[in-house]
């Protein structure tokens, strides 16, 4: 897997998204190792043994939406080795519009509710009130607003094209408002 470049940081929403992501880098140090990424390579044989890439027609995926994760993921589950390319960088676009960035983290939300729902098959009601749960932490979160200024200071930190708090700041809420809303929302969009 390489390593992830936002291309189009003079944006502040692609901005944000950079930044989000060279913090976790700085976090989790050697240890980071993203799940996917704009690009990854799987050997031929590897992928063969998990059975390929699952689509709707084979009835092992429930939607058509990050095939390529649910890959990775089964990989994971075979116990094949994941091998992260810091020094690899693969530009891609990060969404530039208050629009796409709210409907990319709505999507991101129900894609990891149905992923909750149909391959670790917990129950509807586990997922919606979990999700419900982590809504209102992120509401309490917001709300004590220190904490949400000192995450958007920080976050600035690995911008080199904007110093803008507050678009940080509303960047930070609504990623993750849009996420749990996507949760909670699949509950009702999915038929098993």
């Amino acid at each position: 897997m390489p390593n992830s470049l936002v291309s189009n940081q003079q944006v502040l929403y692609a901005d944000f998204i950079h930044c989000w992501q060279q913090h976790k880098f700085k976090i989790r140090g050697e240890k980071y190792s993203p799940l996917t990424a704009q690009g990854y390579c799987v050997k031929k044989e590897s992928a063969m043994v998990v059975g390929l890439i699952d689509t709707i027609e084979s009835g092992k995926v429930p939607f058509n939406v990050c095939r390529d994760w649910t890959l990775v993921k089964k990989l994971d589950e075979y116990g094949f080795k994941k091998e992260f390319d810091k020094k690899c960088l693969v530009p891609h676009i990060a969404p530039e519009t208050l629009n796409d960035f709210v409907w990319t983290h709505s999507q991101r939300g129900v894609i990891s509710a149905g992923y909750n729902i149909f391959f670790r098959e917990k129950s509807r009601p586990r997922v919606l009130l979990e999700s419900s749960a982590k809504l209102f932490k992120t509401l309490l979160y917001f709300i004590t607003i220190i904490a949400p200024y000192n995450r958007a200071s920080t976050l600035m930190q690995y911008s080199s094209h904007r110093k803008d708090l507050f678009g940080f700041l509303k960047c930070d809420i609504l990623k993750s408002f849009s996420f749990h809303y996507g949760e909670i929302s699949s509950i009702f969009i999915f038929k098993k």
